[in-house]
């Protein structure tokens, strides 16, 4: 499965410590499997914080959704479940991770699919 990822700069290895904690599944490294959704982003990345916009590709085998790695998978439309997981990730009265999710699928606003990985091991 092809993934991408769009920044403002082009990087060589996912440092998750740089993921922000407050976003719609919390701190990660975030994905979408359209290409327009990731490249919408690198060029706000570069206008927000300067540098380039950049997609970057990456090949995810479907048998990591199906090995030892905690997936939690939402359907494609958001519902009371992913809204709530949402609102809480999102909370700022939240010290500490809501989940412990090493990759959540499910959409983001305006109801895009999007991956996010606390586990920077995705090619295996």
């Amino acid at each position: 499965m092809t993934l991408y990822h769009g920044s403002n700069e082009d990087i060589q290895t996912i440092d998750l410590e740089k993921g922000l904690r407050f976003k719609d599944f919390g701190k990660g490294f975030y994905l979408t499997p359209d290409k327009s959704t990731a490249m919408r982003m690198a060029k706000k990345k570069a206008r927000l914080f300067g540098g380039t916009p950049t997609l970057i590709t990456y090949d995810l085998s479907e048998s990591a959704l199906n090995s030892e790695l905690k997936v939690k998978v939402f359907p494609e439309k958001a519902s009371v479940e992913w809204f709530l997981f949402v609102d809480a990730n999102r909370d700022r009265n939240h010290q500490q991770p809501i989940h412990d999710y090493d990759i959540v699928i499910g959409p983001i606003a305006p109801y895009e699919s999007a991956y996010s990985s606390s586990n920077s091991n995705l090619s295996d």
